[in-house]
């Protein structure tokens, strides 16, 4: 008996045939073929592929030359790490914006301070000075920071008469010493302003009462040249007294 021919090798053969065919009319013939191997294989595939990529990548620089990337700025690609994202943006508008606000701030404080300057020096101008005869002053003293001082109450820090060393008593003929120590209305000047030791400010109280009363001194602040011109130019009869009428002339009605 002859013996029997199994037929699965025979089988087995025919299908890697037809395999083989599909394979080889199919238009995706990489992908058909890593079908039908492990992952292993197919792993070493891909990598056989990043690795001729690569080397045919690397091949192309240096052929271009070393001068072709000296650029400091790499290329970036449109989803890269060095576009900016959203937050980033967002950012710089509202780094903008404050920016802008605090310029525009800045330049409203200073036409405010402007302002105010000018309308300072224009009332420092109209301000009142207290001049006295013979004070000689210079453009300095005009300025707004010397005439905030003229408002300040100054009290001289040393006594006149005990540097002079004069008795107020001996001159109360002196016009000029007591008029400098009365003020525009007749009174008698404080110590606070007139810086006089409590001794000489009695004596010079003294002398000024004794002066208005003797008709030396007007009890007013008026030069006795002054007072003279009014007595010239006042009426005839103004300091004399007017006769009375004869009565032994008048006739009886």
């Amino acid at each position: 008996m002859p013996p029997r021919l199994s037929l699965r090798p025979l089988a087995r053969q025919c299908q890697s045939y037809i395999f083989q065919q599909r394979a080889a009319i199919s238009s995706t013939p990489k992908n058909d073929n890593l079908k039908f191997t492990d992952s292993s294989a197919s792993k070493a595939l891909m990598d056989i592929d990043d690795e001729s990529s690569s080397s045919s990548s690397t091949t192309t620089k240096a052929s271009a030359g070393p001068n072709t990337f000296n650029n400091n700025n790499p290329p970036s690609s449109p989803n890269g790490a060095n576009s900016p994202t959203p937050m980033d943006v967002l950012y710089d508008v509202m780094e903008t914006s404050r920016t802008r606000d605090k310029i525009t701030a800045n330049r409203q404080t200073l036409e405010e301070r402007t302002k105010a300057q000018t309308a300072r020096e224009e009332l420092a101008r109209q301000m009142t000075r207290n001049w006295k005869p013979g004070d000689v002053y210079a453009p300095h003293d005009l300025s707004p920071v010397e005439m905030l001082k003229w408002r300040q109450p100054k009290q001289p820090s040393k006594d006149i008469i005990d540097m002079l060393g004069l008795n107020p008593l001996d001159h109360y003929r002196n016009f000029s010493i007591i008029s400098e120590f009365m003020t525009s209305m007749g009174r008698i000047k404080h110590s606070k302003e007139t810086g006089l030791r409590p001794v000489n400010q009695r004596k010079m109280a003294k002398a000024i009462r004794r002066a208005i009363g003797m008709g030396i001194h007007p009890s007013t602040h008026k030069h006795p040249m002054i007072l003279f011109r009014e007595t010239q130019s006042a009426p005839r009869y103004q300091n004399t007294k007017i006769p009375e009428p004869d009565r032994t002339k008048i006739k009886p009605m």
